[in-house]
């Protein structure tokens, strides 16, 4: 069955007064003889007739060109997203301190007494640096293992201490597990104001 979809557009029509006429726009689909007479018809009598597509086959000719342009923006989403994921600075895993005590040290007026607990996350390893304090530290939980430049690398295990002097720099400070925290109590001496942790090489 021939398939005949006519849209009508009103071209060149001025309508005024005493013109009624108007050209119709002929859309024909289908390929029988009845459209092709059809068509000669509708010439013939001055109306512009055009070849016309199936409405599946305009559905798809229209869909392809849609679906191209949505893959095309959806790769660049997924590309952007993870060129972002790839660039995005991840929060860098840091210590806990938790300060349990500060006093004035007796006799020192410049001098003042810190106690308090470091939390080493799994994996974590500190910076190199230095106190310049006199630092004791006792381990709680789990293992760290300690060192300081020009002395032996020692792994302190619950109920052991580990000694620092104000001159040492603190070369290996780092939880011995990859999958445990640490903790650890640090019992420090040092000249008010100061940094408790000071970058060194």
């Amino acid at each position: 069955m021939n398939i005949i979809k006519a849209y009508r557009t009103l071209q060149n029509a001025s309508f005024e007064k005493g013109n009624e006429e108007a050209i119709m726009k002929i859309v024909v689909t289908g390929d029988s003889g009845f459209g092709t007479k059809l068509v000669n018809q509708l010439r013939k009598h001055g109306h512009q007739v055009i070849a016309g597509t199936s409405q599946r086959k305009q559905l798809t000719a229209r869909s392809k060109p849609m679906l191209a342009m949505a893959f095309f923006i959806i790769s660049i989403l997924t590309t952007n997203s993870t060129l972002a994921a790839q660039t995005a600075v991840t929060p860098k895993v840091q210590e806990t301190i938790t300060t349990l005590m500060s006093k004035d040290l007796a006799g020192f007026p410049d001098k003042e007494v810190l106690m308090y607990t470091v939390d080493f996350p799994a994996g974590y390893s500190s910076p190199v640096h230095r106190h310049n304090a006199q630092v004791s530290v006792y381990e709680l939980e789990g293992s760290v293992v300690m060192q300081v430049r020009g002395g032996k690398k020692v792994t302190l295990r619950p109920g052991q201490s580990f000694y620092e002097g104000p001159d040492d720099i603190h070369v290996v400070s780092r939880n011995a597990s990859s999958t445990s925290s640490a903790k650890f109590l640090v019992f420090l001496i040092h000249k008010k104001g100061d940094p408790l942790v000071i970058p060194a090489k």
